[in-house]
């Protein structure tokens, strides 16, 4: 098999300690902030004065972006594998970072076995290691071994989400498509759409997120129907937008799910601020953007949503940063870009959220790179 067509970027070459074990390469990737915090990031302290409270401890986010290499400076998914490496989905090319060098893997028209897209929108990494690549046009299975794509034609939209069930059973997401399932023993899809003369279906092809929760419930968001949970008997139990009721969900357009400790879900929209629903009420609390509100959210435009492994919620948004849930007040924290400050969030306008093996957070950015945030504690 050919090689799918890659460029080397950075100013080192890639640790020959890479190509050893798993463990080698974790304990390369503790020196990452070490590179990533650029000589030129100023160590400021960014005092944050959140939207009705008092100042918060000082955060400071380091980044990696063009001049550390990458291929393109907007970064919508984010994974770090088995191995340690930290892959970066971009508008323009794959990227995998080491903690020193970049290694960009894009489409070459020329071989079929290159990525098929530039435009890269999600990842996973399966039981088995395998690495799936979701891009603008389909999804594909990356061969670390001979770094080629083989493309899957079953699967031919925009991929916006891939998890994998406790059978091993991959869930594929795609906006225009619907959802797709590999089924692990053969390899095989079968795919889930929206059926109008059946209520119980897939109520919109335009799916734009997945969840699978602590019971191995499907639930899946759509960009214009709302949230939906697929039943254990295959139908879909709906959960839209009601005008005529405050407690149901805000808006239709969903961007992100994330289950909590508890079993609440929290749903990024897009207009309609941030939701939570309680698992054993079925009632959905909302958090929405109020003017001459200074404890209200700074905006309704919520594109992301991530619940770290200490419990706490993070909030990306369309032009107000990262926002963290304070428990204690039921207010959020904004962390957001300051042109005077380098150490701030590179800009305001977040794509994606991804916590590493050593709980961090890295935040996708549009035309900013990745911004790494070192939690309280590291």
């Amino acid at each position: 098999m050919g090689f799918g067509t890659r460029a080397f970027s950075g100013h080192r070459a890639v640790p020959s300690a890479l190509a050893g074990t798993p463990t080698r390469a974790l304990i390369l990737l503790g020196r990452l902030l070490q590179i990533v915090w650029l000589p030129c990031v100023c160590v400021l302290a960014l005092v944050l004065t959140p939207r009705g409270f008092g100042a918060t401890p000082a955060a400071h986010f380091t980044h990696l972006s063009l001049e550390q290499g990458l291929s393109q400076s907007t970064v919508q998914a984010i994974l770090q594998d088995h191995a340690g490496f930290l892959w970066f989905g971009t508008e323009e090319g794959l990227n995998r970072y080491d903690g020193y060098t970049v290694i960009v893997f894009k489409h070459d028209p020329k071989n079929p076995e290159s990525l098929p897209d530039d435009m890269v929108s999600a990842l996973h990494e399966d039981r088995e290691g395998r690495l799936w690549v979701g891009t603008e046009h389909g999804l594909c299975l990356f061969d670390r071994r001979t770094e080629a794509f083989t493309r899957i034609p079953t699967v031919l939209d925009r991929v916006t989400g891939i998890i994998e069930d406790s059978d091993g059973s991959l869930w594929i997401g795609a906006e225009g498509g619907g959802v797709f399932v590999r089924d692990p023993r053969t390899g095989t899809f079968t795919s889930y759409q929206p059926n109008a003369h059946d209520p119980a279906s897939l109520v919109s092809f335009r799916v734009s997120a997945l969840l699978r929760d602590h019971h191995n419930r499907l639930w899946v968001g759509t960009r214009d129907g709302g949230l939906e949970l697929l039943s254990e008997h295959g139908k879909f139990l709906h959960h839209r937008k009601n005008p005529k009721d405050p407690k149901s969900l805000s808006d239709n357009d969903v961007w992100g799910i994330a289950e909590d400790s508890s079993g609440d879900l929290w749903i990024a929209t897009y207009g309609g601020g941030l939701n939570v629903l309680d698992h054993k009420t079925g009632v959905f609390r909302q958090y929405r953007h109020r003017e001459k509100d200074p404890n209200s959210l700074p905006t309704d435009l919520i594109t992301s949503v991530l619940v770290d492994r200490s419990g706490t919620p993070w909030v990306g948004t369309d032009g107000a940063g990262v926002l963290r849930y304070d428990a204690t007040t039921d207010r959020f924290v904004a962390l957001a870009h300051d042109s005077a400050d380098l150490a701030s969030l590179s800009t305001n306008v977040v794509r994606t959220l991804y916590e590493d093996v050593q709980n961090q957070l890295w935040v996708g950015t549009y035309l900013g790179g990745a911004s790494l945030l070192r939690k309280e504690g590291q």
